[in-house]
């Protein structure tokens, strides 16, 4: 077997051509991971937005506008779901 050139293929050839083949597929698979982190985290605040609208837009009518910590807003929101 020859390289292209009429030289035999040496195990150097066939070396480079595997580092640049892994190489290649290392770059793919990074762009893909980025893209999949992307999406995934641009789904994620989506979600996020809605459920601080959602509480928002459930608490405020009732009238719990004043909510200092995490446990503020958990007891708001349980005695808002328990008196509808």
């Amino acid at each position: 077997m020859s390289a292209g050139n009429g030289r035999p293929i040496s195990a150097a050839d066939v070396a480079a051509d595997a580092v640049v083949s892994n190489t290649t597929s290392h770059g793919r698979r990074l762009k893909q991971t980025r893209r999949d982190v992307l999406i995934g985290m641009s789904f994620s605040n989506v979600i996020l937005c809605f459920i601080i609208l959602t509480t928002g837009a459930t608490l405020h009518p009732a009238g719990h506008t004043q909510l200092d910590s995490a446990a503020g807003v958990l007891f708001a929101v349980g005695s808002s779901v328990w008196e509808w």
